[in-house]
């Protein structure tokens, strides 16, 4: 699926240039200029990248163990939270069709301006902590659903709602703030599961499964288009956006960006909470934090630039690769000793996200990343816990 995706994309690089859809926006330069080695060193990463994916397979031996009582509960907490989560990302989605999902993405992205304000400590909370908590459990509850599904311990009515618990408020989050790329990546994380529980789904479910997908993939057209239109206009530059916005990585690393970075930020960029000079407090904005990268690399660093054009503006060819490597040999490892099971799945689905996102660039930096990750290790754990529990229940 990945090599499928990857190739569509290196697909669209190539047809935004031959076309000039790619010159309409970033200027004319020769293709002729372009070198062979930053395109090679991308294949490469991207291979090392997949590379721990390769043969992943679930560990479904004791799966019996997600349907103790202390499983139920969790599940019945998430379900209540999470409706009350969805219920919020609606009002949210609501407030920014009415504002205009062109002027909301401008507003946050250009202007800092946060959106939705909660003047109540503990919904701000609420708010700003649930899509940690649902990247981090989504894994769990979409295993819970299939399995439970499979083993006839759930009816089709409560699987399709914790289903639709586990994505509609990312679709919705998607739509408020007004970014296509949250919709398209949405629509990704769902298939991810349904290729990974392939063989879980009954026959008889499956016809809910085509609904649901046929609904997601609608809801990602429609929404993309409007926000595109929004943004940029209708007709031909609607369409032509959203080929360049897959399109333009491949070119971006050749024209943009390979042997004009100045300066290489060694860390400073990606992971500023790992260093003693926090430089990301010098910036209110995405749109400061590109103008003040750019101004110190040399190269415009807001642009889709590739995985391995991304951790080459920060460490320079050896350091990227080396870190590429490095990551890629954490995580085989790990999967290795510990077989991917329902407690886990959110790590490798964690990696799956930076898999599928690459395409633009390297998108588990910074802060919120790391919070992410940190929410799925203790996810992991507190599962664990929880099926010590040997009490067996009715799912529903």
């Amino acid at each position: 699926m990945l090599v499928l995706f990857y190739t569509m994309v290196a697909s669209l690089g190539y047809y935004t240039v031959y076309n000039n859809i790619y010159y309409d926006v970033f200027g004319y330069q020769s293709a002729l200029g372009l070198r062979f080695e930053p395109y090679f060193y991308t294949l490469t990463t991207y291979v090392i990248l997949f590379w721990p994916l390769k043969n992943i397979e679930l560990d479904d031996r004791n799966i019996d163990i997600v349907f103790s009582k202390r499983m139920s509960s969790f599940v019945k907490i998430w379900s209540i939270y999470f409706t009350l989560y969805t219920t919020l990302k609606l009002i949210e989605a609501v407030a920014s069709i009415s504002m205009g999902l062109g002027d909301a993405y401008d507003a946050r992205h250009n202007d800092g301006q946060a959106l939705f304000v909660y003047n109540n400590y503990f919904l701000e909370k609420f708010n700003g902590y649930g899509v940690f908590i649902l990247n981090a459990t989504v894994p769990f509850i979409m295993s819970y659903v299939f399995i439970a599904v499979y083993r006839k311990r759930m009816s089709y009515s409560y699987a399709s709602f914790l289903i639709l618990l586990c994505f509609f408020p990312s679709i919705l989050s998607g739509i408020a703030l007004g970014s296509r790329g949250d919709l398209f990546m949405t629509a990704f994380c769902f298939l991810f599961f349904i290729l990974l529980f392939w063989r879980f789904i009954p026959k008889s479910f499956l016809s809910k499964i085509y609904l649901y997908s046929g609904t997601f993939v609608s809801l990602t057209i429609f929404y993309s288009w409007i926000i595109t239109s929004d943004r940029v206009g209708k007709g031909s530059e609607g369409l032509n956006s959203i080929l360049r916005y897959f399109g333009e990585p491949f070119p971006n690393l050749g024209f943009s960006f390979w042997d004009k970075v100045k300066y290489h930020p060694m860390g400073k960029r990606l992971f500023p909470n790992f260093l003693m000079e926090n430089e990301h407090k010098l910036y209110k904005s995405a749109d400061d934090f590109y103008q003040y990268w750019a101004f110190k690399t040399d190269v415009p660093v807001s642009n889709f630039k590739t995985y391995f054009g991304d951790l080459y503006i920060e460490f320079g060819v050896l350091y990227a690769f080396l870190f590429v490597i490095g990551c890629s040999l954490l995580v085989r490892k790990y999967f290795k000793v510990n077989k991917v099971n329902v407690f886990n799945l959110s790590f490798l689905y964690y990696y799956y996200q930076l898999c599928i996102f690459a395409f633009a660039g390297f998108t588990k930096g910074g802060q919120s990343a790391f919070l992410q990750l940190n929410i799925v290790i203790i996810i992991i754990f507190l599962l664990k816990f929880l099926a010590k529990d040997r009490r067996y229940t009715e799912v529903g």
